[in-house]
C-alpha cells in the first residue's frame, strides 16, 4: 500500500498465555505524497504449528505541508550585524496547521542576534510563535542576525525547524526545512 513499517520489523512475543492479551508498537512511515484514507497493512503471526495472516485497516488523515517559498533578506557582508532575514511560510497541504513554532537553527557564521544589554534573549532569540495556517496560507517571518566577522564569502545553508499540531494528532509534527543565505564582499 506504500506504507513502510520502520521499526520494528519483527516481535517475538514468548509464550503468550490463552485470554491475555499482548499490546506492541510499530512505527510506519507515511510518505508526504500519501493520500488520505484507508490502507491495509499486512501482519504475519507466526506461532508453534502455523501461521496467521491478518490485516489491518489503518486510516491516514489528511495533513499541513508548511513550506519555504521565499527568503528575503540585503545585502549580508562578513561582520554583518542585526540583519533581517524574512521567510514566508507557505501550508501547501490540506489540513490547518495549528499553534506552528519556528526554530531557527544556526550555521558556523550566521546566528540569531543577542543583545549584549538582555544576553537572556539568546535563549529565545531564534523562536517565533506563528499561529495556524490553513492550507494555501502563506506567513511571512524575519529574524534578525548576525554574521561573523571571519565568514567566507559564498552560500550558507540555514536550518528552520517548524512544529504544528492539528486535529485528530496525538504528537506534534517536526519537520526541517532549509533555505540559502549568500554572504557577499564588504563593498
Amino acid at each position: 500500500s506504500g506504507l513502510q513499517v520502520v521499526s520494528p520489523n519483527e516481535v517475538g512475543l514468548g509464550a503468550i498465555p490463552s485470554g491475555h492479551p499482548i499490546n506492541t508498537t510499530f512505527l510506519i512511515n507515511v510518505p508526504n505524497s500519501t493520500s488520505p484514507g484507508y490502507y491495509y497493512v499486512n501482519f504475519t503471526i507466526k506461532y508453534d504449528g502455523g501461521k496467521l495472516i491478518k490485516a489491518y485497516k489503518l486510516q491516514v488523515y489528511p495533513k499541513a505541508d508548511l513550506q519555504i517559498v521565499n527568503v528575503y533578506y540585503p545585502s549580508i557582508n562578513p561582520g554583518s550585524s542585526k540583519v533581517p532575514i524574512t521567510i514566508t511560510i507557505k501550508n501547501v497541504g490540506n489540513v490547518t496547521a495549528q499553534n506552528i513554532k519556528a526554530i531557527l537553527g544556526s550555521s558556523d557564521v550566521i546566528y540569531p542576534h543577542v543583545s549584549s544589554s538582555n544576553p537572556l534573549m539568546g535563549l529565545t532569540a531564534s523562536e517565533e510563535y506563528l499561529g495556524d495556517l490553513k492550507p494555501g496560507q502563506e506567513v511571512n517571518i524575519t529574524y534578525v542576525v548576525d554574521v561573523s566577522s571571519g565568514a567566507q564569502v559564498g552560500n550558507y545553508s540555514m536550518a528552520l525547524t517548524l512544529v504544528w499540531n492539528q486535529t485528530g494528532s496525538l504528537f506534534p509534527f517536526v519537520q526541517n526545512d532549509r533555505f540559502t543565505v549568500q554572504v557577499t564582499p564588504t563593498s
